[in-house]
């Protein structure tokens, strides 16, 4: 396929959604898309075809580029191998060593864990009884907490401090792609999936497999964004190992607000309406951090782009800061495409029913919710069974976890030890885990506040 034909196709798919929304305050999304149903489904088809290129599902990807586009792109514009390396390779490339183990869930999934068993140039092997299992929010790669330097990732600082560190992945990310028996490329099951299962499956695996491995029976937490609902999810898994965290270290937590950010009511009612259309088309995939799309992201929001300020805007405006600390090293980009890594159509509607309600609730099915939980409404998560001290972290300038939701969450939750407002006023939603300036105004304060635990 030549670039001319990938950027007609992309041109109609861009016109039609903007045309699209440019009549949505007349128009219902549904008319929309009846409507528009021929020209909404040849983009739709044309974009998953080029977004999801169909390949062997496996969580350890081959070496070299998965397509013929991507090798294109990657020769064209030089294109470095290091955006297409996995966690495990990025963590080798730093110095550290690296482990790599795949936790199966009860219901099928396989989700790889990057371990960094020791400090940098070390042969690793640790027998250190501080374990930490590092997670981040559902749409992310574990990648997210190596992404910038060995002196300023709080994996690395952990890890040099003698910490035994695990990065844990979950369900339809990169490193969340393989199943015992559905394939992530044709099967739809594979993608019927919201945070409630995330949270029900996946944490506690991950949790029983860390504590086996490793040999300890507690062990400490670190989440970023999301990731901190769903350990406060899994408090209501009949398996819950919430009595085995140490500490919970919780960067840009939330609950629920009724105050949401402006992206996130907006995702919300765009999104509720348009996924059963949507999911003829995609398969529920809402997003696929592949290759090609590393190689778009890399190509729009690199140090050499001149996209790179109006990519700096767009994330400034959904999630607030980038203030500093994302010059030198293509460090956007890289960032970038961590945190796009892939997810279900039904969690990306369950994170935003989340983020517009003030009540963390289990995943919203409308006018199914009487056959899927025998009420009109999903059931509540109970947070008073979060019983693991809890330290929060929050940036003033979080606009996609804004702060509006902080008191509701310190009510809920019975043993908040400590909580921690960033200094610096405009220190946004991204600033916590990818700033420079992270390791002054956020880890300082963690790495201490661990030892007393």
């Amino acid at each position: 396929m030549n670039f001319r034909a990938i950027t007609v196709k992309l041109f109609l798919l861009v016109t039609t959604f903007t045309s699209s929304f440019g009549l949505f305050t007349n128009v219902s999304l549904s008319t929309i898309f009846n409507e528009n149903k021929p020209l909404v489904g040849f983009a739709l088809t044309t974009l998953g075809k080029i977004l999801n290129p169909t390949a062997a599902s496996t969580t350890q990807r081959p070496a070299g580029f998965t397509s013929k586009l991507t090798k294109l792109l990657a020769s064209l514009l030089n294109i470095p191998p290091e955006v297409y390396f996995s966690t495990h390779q990025h963590i080798l490339q730093q110095g550290y060593p690296a482990e790599e183990h795949f936790v199966v869930t009860p219901d099928g999934y396989i989700l790889t864990v990057n371990r960094i068993p020791g400090p940098r140039h070390s042969r690793g092997r640790s027998r250190s009884p501080d374990v930490v299992l590092m997670m981040t929010a559902t749409l992310s790669s574990s990648s997210d907490y190596i992404v910038s330097s060995p002196n300023h990732s709080l994996a690395y600082l952990l890890a040099d401090a003698g910490y035994d560190v695990w990065l844990g992945n979950v369900r339809g990310t990169r490193d969340g792609r393989n199943h015992t028996r559905l394939n992530p490329d044709k099967d739809r099951r594979f993608w019927n999936f919201s945070i409630d299962d995330v949270a029900r499956y996946d944490y506690p695996a991950l949790a029983s497999y860390i504590t086996r491995h490793a040999g300890v029976e507690r062990f400490f937490f670190v989440g970023f964004s999301a990731a901190n609902r769903c350990l406060f999810m899994s408090a209501s898994a009949p398996n819950s190992f919430i009595d085995k965290i140490r500490l919970s270290v919780s960067l840009a937590p939330a609950l629920g607000t009724e105050q949401s950010s402006p992206f996130m009511s907006f995702f919300s009612k765009i999104f509720s309406g348009i996924r059963g259309a949507v999911e003829k088309f995609n398969g529920g995939q809402f997003y696929h951090g592949n290759d090609f799309m590393m190689s778009l992201i890399y190509i729009a929001c690199s140090d050499r782009s001149k996209l790179r300020p109006i990519c700096l805007r767009l994330i400034a405006t959904i999630m607030g800061g980038m203030h500093s600390g994302y010059d030198g090293k293509d460090k956007l980009a890289f960032a970038m495409n961590s945190v796009l890594s892939g997810t279900s159509n039904k969690a990306a509607q369950h994170q935003a029913q989340i983020n517009t309600s003030p009540v963390l609730r289990m995943f919203n099915y409308g006018a199914g919710n009487m056959a899927a939980y025998g009420s009109e409404k999903p059931p509540a998560y109970n947070l008073s069974l979060v019983s693991a001290p809890v330290a929060l972290f929050v940036s003033p300038d979080d606009r996609l976890m804004p702060i509006g939701g902080l008191e509701s969450l310190k009510k809920s939750l019975t043993n908040v030890v400590v909580t921690h407002f960033i200094k610096q006023p405009d220190y946004g939603h991204m600033d916590l885990i990818f700033s420079d300036s992270a390791k002054e105004l956020v880890y300082d304060h963690v790495l201490p506040l661990m030892k007393l635990f």
